[in-house]
């Protein structure tokens, strides 16, 4: 989370002590206490409705971006959010069409102050690959997103990005000749592409 106290994870630990280990990977969290990390929690099975694979990230209000298998099976896979109201976690919600495609999305990464979204998209043939990032607009909608590839001189088979907590740096990881490796850069191009209107 942006302020360090709660840290959201993927596991197939057992939902309860004593049972075998989940078949899907599920959603937990753990809070900071003094220096530690507390025991950790499942997130409820609302949350947990889809299946979740790779990235979860947390915006300021406690909303939860991650990609998950449409449970219509029209897509391949999107990005969907679980807004955080009231301590609970809410059905999570697939988002607008600009990000959520008719090809497979995943690994976001939301702002803190929930303005961005930075995540990873292959068309449907998986030909196309990359990192993009769409701007919630005025509207609170999701503006077309903008791929990122060129931008910051990524291979394609970019994904799991993450912008440190200053905003300066963006961090990925992409496919080289023969092995994954962690790159990052700095992110300033990130205002330059933020609509002014």
């Amino acid at each position: 989370a942006p302020d360090g106290k709660r840290i959201f994870f993927l596991s197939k630990r057992p939902l309860r002590r004593g049972e075998p280990l989940s078949d899907r990977e599920n959603i937990w969290y753990a809070e900071r206490t003094g220096d530690a990390w507390g025991e950790p929690k499942y997130l409820g099975d609302e949350v947990n409705s889809l299946s979740v694979h790779w990235q979860v990230s947390a915006d300021l209000e406690g909303n939860l971006y991650f990609g998950g298998q449409d449970p219509d099976g029209k897509t391949m896979r999107d990005i969907f959010v679980s807004r955080h109201n009231a301590g609970t976690y809410l059905k999570p919600e697939k988002l607008d069409p600009t990000v959520s495609s008719a090809g497979l999305e995943h690994s976001p990464f939301i702002a803190a102050d929930g303005s961005y979204l930075i995540f990873s998209r292959a068309s449907q043939q998986r030909t196309q690959l990359g990192i993009f990032i769409s701007f919630k607009t005025k509207e609170g909608r999701w503006g077309e997103a903008v791929c990122l590839n060129d931008i910051i001189g990524c291979p394609a088979a970019t994904q799991c990005t993450y912008v440190t907590h200053d905003g300066k740096y963006l961090f990925y990881i992409s496919w080289g000749s023969s092995n994954w490796a962690s790159y990052w850069i700095r992110s300033d191009f990130i205002e330059k592409l933020r609509p002014k209107d």
